[in-house]
């Protein structure tokens, strides 16, 4: 982790910290994922995450933490960003709506989010429908 020098701290999750750091060669700025070790199921859910960041750009094994390096995308969270404005313009919308619908066709298509079991939920759980974590259906009847 020599090649980095931290920024700052730019978000928590569930099984580790991620963090802004610049490479002291380059000065490239890059988010730095760091998972501790140990527990299978940090293991496990490692495992998946060096998966899923097939844009990685180094994974680092020290003796007590994984550190996977990946793009650093500096616009922030849309949800932010909708709390901030409160409203926005038509075109504001259409605009992050196209971004996302290109996001999940592109996820698709690379085959990111192709699960061979329908019944396991998976997703951050800030973003999670409610029916989704209390495994029930949806009915649109009751929005």
């Amino acid at each position: 982790m020599d090649t980095y020098e931290e920024v700052r701290s730019i978000g928590l999750g569930n099984f580790g910290v991620t963090r802004l750091m610049r490479n002291r060669d380059t000065g490239e700025l890059v988010a730095v994922k760091t998972i501790p070790r140990g527990n299978h199921r940090i293991n496990k859910s490692a495992y998946r995450e060096i998966i899923n960041q097939r844009s990685s750009t180094t994974a680092i094994l020290t003796h007590t933490h994984l550190a996977i390096v990946i793009e650093y995308a500096s616009g922030g969270e849309l949800f932010d960003r909708i709390v901030d404005l409160e409203r926005f313009s038509e075109d504001e919308a259409r605009y992050f709506f196209q971004q996302l619908t290109w996001g999940v066709s592109y996820c698709h298509h690379m085959s990111s989010m192709l699960h061979s079991r329908p019944k396991s939920a998976v997703g951050t759980p800030a973003y999670i429908a409610p029916e989704i974590l209390n495994l029930q259906e949806y009915d649109g009847k009751v929005s």
